[in-house]
């Protein structure tokens, strides 16, 4: 009795794969302009060009909320305002929501259409939310040299809700550690 033939082998997952995660990296590196980069080493590329390429890949699986935690925080002033810019474009080009944090107000109110603001430290927690009522698009390097956050006195609304809050924990650490603002000489 002979045996059925053999299946062929199958193919790994990866390999399987390959044509369509080309073709991602390739929409990948077009969506941010970095086609004819595709053979570079990280070592090759400026700053500007490894923050895109980190954008690419972020954004390679399509996802529907991007979380972008100080993305440009270790950037020149110049690359900065690019890669804002380029930001702003792709989400023109393909609208997603993102979560960007910043401690750049500026940034945050060019960028965004709501700001939160947030407590410090590591209990941290909203504080503030304010929506911005400028119309897209934005030139976000004009907003950011311009200083839009005085035009919308965000800045005095935000510097009150982080004393306050500031105020607040003070009171707290008082009480805990039993003095409950009452003069202690007395």
């Amino acid at each position: 009795m002979t045996s059925p033939p053999a299946d062929p082998p199958a193919q790994p997952a990866a390999a399987a794969a390959e044509p369509e995660r080309k073709e991602r990296v390739k929409r990948g590196l077009d969506l941010v302009n970095l086609t004819g980069f595709e053979n570079k080493f990280p070592w090759q590329l400026s700053g500007g060009m490894q923050q895109r390429t980190a954008l690419a890949r972020a954004l390679a699986n399509d996802p529907r909320i991007l979380l972008m935690d100080e993305p440009f925080g270790a950037l020149d002033a110049q690359t900065r305002v690019v890669m804002q810019e380029e930001l702003v474009r792709l989400a023109r080009k393909n609208p997603r929501t993102v979560l960007f944090i910043t401690h750049d107000l500026d940034e945050a109110i060019a960028m965004s259409d709501r700001v939160v603001v947030m407590s410090a430290g590591p209990a941290s927690r909203p504080i503030g939310n304010f929506t911005i009522d400028i119309d897209r698009p934005r030139d976000v390097a004009d907003l950011v040299a311009r200083g839009q956050r005085r035009d919308l006195d965000l800045e005095v609304a935000a510097g009150e809700l982080l004393h306050d809050a500031g105020d607040a924990l003070d009171r707290t650490a008082d009480v805990a550690a039993g003095h409950h603002g009452l003069d202690q000489e007395h």
